[in-house]
């Protein structure tokens, strides 16, 4: 439930990004202002929720700390400046006070960030603002619904005429706590800020969700369902919009009719998805950047975790830079920590989950070539890790720069298999595949069982044939999919299933000659199969990220001699029984907002 936006003309800054609205809290981050402007934020959890009619929650709280470290350590905002409300402080009465306060100590000129983690609703709309939907949405404030005339209705149960509706709300005000705060409050809250901030930014992790569809083991929703009682803001006036109010961007977790979830992380900490998927977005984000740059790096990062279904909403001034007129984007690790423990030389580094650090990772203090110090990451929180220090000195306040790095809770074990005892030497060599590559990790002797990757070293002979039908059967036994080995054959590696009954995820150009480029190229096929079968990510190391330009390779089909007499790197593909043949005709940049095909072209091969 995003405060509404009024006041704004319509147009490519005001469009929405992802999808339909739903609710939210948003942030301010840099643009240029006076030198006196100042980053304010308030950030809103509740997990403790004491009615019967929805479930508590696990993660919110955790939000608002994974929020006030992203706020204070990666985007300047002086701690003393963020507010945070939970639980219990976070009635009805408790948000609208904070929000006030908020108001009353901005200066002009400043920046505003708010967030709110918790259950979202609806309520009946009743001075009928909202459209043919007929339904006010809300945040499901602490205490909200605790009272015995609670009612767990899923449409309004509001008196059939106004006069009694009236009546209702004015009774509604003697216990307020009882009820959600409305969006029609909400707008006038944030009109408040906007009213002397440069830049407001409002997100809510939560939705809008009528009904509870999950089971109660699963990760809980952040959706109550409708309140049909009359609230005591239900007859608020729609005040006209004030002019000369500051640029306002508001983003909402799910759209109108999804749900938003709450996610664990690899070290089994809950956070709303939306939430762990948007710090890291802005943890990410760089000089350039737009608000609308980072919610689709959002977006990203909830299809990377399994939660594609689930589409964040973003309205406002989206072309807004996120660093504009700041150095931002930079990253540097630092030492908070330096500390003995149990013989052990360690040091704490503001560089965690958030970052995509897992241990293994490796940091290195002064010049690369000859380091003063070597850490290596043992364990990693949201927002820190803790760090082995292997060699040399650290003290607090040194920086260190990532050397090796180890994304989080991603390790294959693989074991190494001679089908001929001669061939044991060659082992060394198919290691080459996965050299330097921490997501592989070789399983000592014994521990084979454990093995998610074989690696085989053959001499594949003739194809392996079927087996003659055993007694009182009439069909052939299929053929192994290992074939034998012919000790005058050239070695092969082939990247295996623990079952050792197909290629590594299906792939069959998993295998290459061990010669001196087959490990290479098998290296290469690896971490393509790999990231189709989703075990490793697109993402790279934490750092800014690599612009990517990408454009579309036009081609048309030719008969063979046409082919053959074309250009070498006009060609596509190579000749390969069953593929056809093609020529290049153009290149078109993905940009273009709508590639049509000329001619007899055919084929679309995507360039990055």
């Amino acid at each position: 439930m995003p405060p509404k936006v009024p006041g704004r003309p319509a147009g490519p800054g005001a469009a929405s990004l992802l999808a339909a609205p739903v609710l939210a809290l948003a942030a301010a981050l840099a643009a240029p202002a006076p030198a006196a402007a100042d980053k304010h934020a308030l950030l809103i959890g509740i997990n403790a929720y004491t009615s019967e009619v929805f479930r508590p929650l696990s993660g919110s709280l955790n939000d608002v700390e994974l929020m006030k470290g992203v706020l204070t350590d990666r985007l300047g905002f002086p701690a003393g400046n963020v507010a945070t409300l939970t639980d219990e402080q976070a009635t009805r009465s408790g948000v609208i006070g904070a929000m006030t306060e908020l108001a009353g100590r901005i200066q002009p000129g400043d920046q505003v960030y708010v967030q709110y983690s918790g259950h979202g609703s609806t309520t009946c709309d009743l001075n009928l603002d909202d459209g043919p939907r007929g339904f006010d949405s809300t945040l499901v404030t602490y205490g909200s619904r605790s009272g015995v005339n609670t009612t767990k209705a899923s449409a309004c149960a509001a008196p059939a005429t106004e006069s009694a509706a009236r009546a209702a709300a004015e009774a509604a005000r003697d216990n307020p706590d009882d009820y959600d705060l409305i969006d029609d409050r909400v707008n006038e809250l944030v009109a408040a800020l906007r009213a002397k901030a440069d830049l407001v930014v409002f997100v809510s992790d939560s939705c809008h969700s009528a009904t509870i569809t999950r089971s109660s083991d699963a990760l809980p929703t952040r959706g109550a369902p409708v309140d049909g009682r009359v609230n005591p803001d239900s007859f608020m006036e729609r005040k006209p919009a004030p002019s000369g109010l500051g640029d306002y961007i508001s983003i909402g977790s799910a759209n109108l009719e999804q749900k938003a979830t709450e996610y664990a992380t690899p070290d089994g900490k809950g956070y709303g998805i939306f939430t762990w998927s948007w710090a890291r977005a802005l943890n990410a984000a760089r000089p350039g950047d737009t608000w609308q740059h980072v919610a689709h790096r959002t977006k990203a990062y909830m299809n990377e975790a399994g939660h594609g279904a689930q589409t964040p909403v973003v309205e406002g001034t989206v072309n807004r830079q996120v660093f504009e007129g700041a150095e931002g984007g930079r990253y540097v690790y630092t030492v908070l920590q330096a500390f003995d423990r149990e013989g052990k030389r360690l040091a704490e580094l503001n560089a965690g989950l958030l970052a995509g650090v897992g241990p293994g990772t490796v940091f290195l203090k002064g010049n690369p070539e000859a380091p003063e110090a070597r850490l290596t990451v043992v364990s990693s929180t949201d927002l820190k890790s803790q760090a082995e220090v292997t060699e040399g000195a650290v003290s607090y306040g040194d920086d260190v720069d990532l050397f090796n790095w180890v994304p989080p809770g991603l390790t294959l074990k693989i074991r190494y298999q001679a089908a001929l005892d001669s061939d044991r030497e060659l082992v060394a060599r198919a290691r080459e595949v996965f050299s330097g590559m921490s997501i592989v990790e070789e399983l000592k002797d014994g521990d084979g069982a454990q093995a998610e990757i074989v690696a085989w070293i053959l001499r594949p002979g003739a194809a392996p044939q079927a087996a003659a039908p055993s007694a009182g059967s009439e069909a052939p036994e299929p053929a192994a999919f290992l074939p034998p080995s012919d000790p005058s054959a050239a070695p092969e590696i082939w990247l295996v299933s623990p079952a050792e009954d197909s290629f590594l995820w299906g792939f069959d150009r998993l295998r290459a000659p061990l010669d001196d480029k087959g490990p290479g190229e098998l290296r290469r096929n690896f971490e393509l199969a790999a990231r189709a079968h989703n075990i490793m990510t697109l993402e790279g190391p934490p750092g800014p990220p690599v612009q990517v330009s990408v454009s579309y390779l036009m081609f048309r089909p030719v008969g063979e001699p046409e082919w053959a007499a074309s250009p070498q790197d006009r060609r596509f593909p190579a000749q390969e029984a069953g593929i056809g043949h093609w020529v290049f005709t153009r290149e078109v940049p993905a940009a273009d907002p709508e590639v049509n095909a000329q001619g007899d072209e055919e084929l679309v091969v995507i360039k990055a």
